[in-house]
């Protein structure tokens, strides 16, 4: 097994997935249901299922957990076994101790948890952008993964992958399957959504109305993303009308920005300064998107030094979503180059090419707008 460390980012509701610390002792064999590769149909059952256990472990090693003390001002070191972590709080319970209790996600600040090898190498694979590896990896380690709220980690992990790949209509069905088992759940960062103008595969487009007629609004979300650029565009404008006022906040802001793409072409300066002055009171993970829409209205507008502010704040504050980030690369290239600025402009069609290359159609049209000789 190995240690991971999984600190929380309170604000965003999510887990820095990347600090890691020394490998443990390997623990007894745990056994779960098995998830075999399932038909994209069927996506949504298989994992939904996945999550549930066969019979709990009679052992588990360990984990470490980090707190802010009630008054705010210390922090509170934990050992024991953490029962669940998810968008609302952490639940643990103490060594030696018969009782657990729990944290509200606000207090918590760190969690240092073991993982299964094949869990770290399908970390490595996907870090090392080698995404179908990554999936199998993480396939087999979610089956034989026993605690739950791991499993919703490799989860996912697996959508992020999937997403990469173009699997859009997996990752989709993924999401709705996670959000599902955790409403509150501290990933929410990884959901699919379109941002994009360009023409979207008949894959998705099926999954996409599948979605909006599920009645879930999460489902109704990710569908009327994509469905924006279709000829079923007032249906899904009328839909994330309805979804602004959702109770879920995510939903409702999501939802709200989604809408903004509609406007792209008629927004005056003053409108688009108000959606950035809303996006500045998002969670940070969630803004990524409203950026790229923001970077859109204000090169339509030909504010170009500010589209590309907007462009450029997308792969800092998503920089795990690659469909995005090297849109916005793209987008910011092109500002660039009518701010008569070749060489800066060179520099991020470039970083397209080596750091994106996966996202063959941006790639693409990068090489195509890079000069000769740079």
């Amino acid at each position: 097994m190995t240690r991971t460390d999984m600190t929380c980012n309170n604000d965003a509701r999510r887990i820095d997935r990347h600090q890691r610390s020394t490998p443990s002792d390997t623990q007894g064999d745990r056994r779960f249901l098995l998830l075999r590769p399932a038909k994209n149909a069927a996506i949504l059952v298989a994992l939904a299922v996945v999550l549930i256990p066969v019979f709990q472990p009679q052992a588990a090693a360990q984990d470490s957990v980090t707190v802010k003390s009630a008054s705010g001002t210390g922090e509170l070191k934990i050992a024991g076994q953490v029962i669940d972590y998810n968008g609302r709080g952490l639940t643990v319970q103490r060594t030696g101790s018969t009782q657990s209790k729990f944290f509200p996600i606000s207090q918590v600040v760190r969690v240092v948890t073991n993982t299964q090898p094949l869990h770290r190498q399908a970390d490595l694979a996907a870090a090392a952008g080698r995404y179908d590896e990554a999936l199998e990896k993480y396939r087999v380690a979610l089956n034989s993964e026993p605690r739950r709220w791991v499993k919703r980690l490799i989860m996912s992990q697996m959508i992020r992958c999937y997403t990469v790949l173009g699997k859009t209509d997996w990752a989709g069905n993924g999401f709705i399957a996670l959000l599902q088992d955790d409403p509150d759940m501290l990933y929410f960062d990884e959901i699919p959504l379109n941002w994009l103008a360009r023409q979207t595969d008949v894959e998705t487009l099926e999954a996409a109305r599948k979605w909006m007629k599920s009645g879930q609004p999460v489902g109704i979300l990710l569908g009327a993303s994509y469905l924006l650029t279709t000829q079923d565009r007032p249906i899904a404008k009328a839909q994330l009308q309805r979804l602004i006022t959702h109770t879920d906040r995510r939903i409702a802001l999501m939802a709200r920005a989604q809408l903004w793409r509609t406007e792209i072409v008629t927004a005056n300066v003053e409108k688009i300064d108000g959606w950035q002055r809303a996006t500045d009171q998002f969670p940070v993970t969630l803004s990524g998107g409203p950026c790229y829409v923001i970077g859109l209205a204000r090169k339509q507008q030909k504010q170009y030094e500010q589209a590309a502010v907007s462009m450029l704040r997308v792969p800092v504050v998503a920089p795990e979503n690659q469909v995005l980030a090297a849109s916005a690369l793209l987008e910011a290239g092109i500002v660039l180059t009518k701010l008569n600025q070749p060489k800066r402009a060179a520099a991020m069609f470039d970083e397209i090419n080596r750091n994106y290359p996966l996202q063959k159609r941006t790639a693409e049209e990068a090489r195509s707008l890079l000069m000769p000789g740079q």
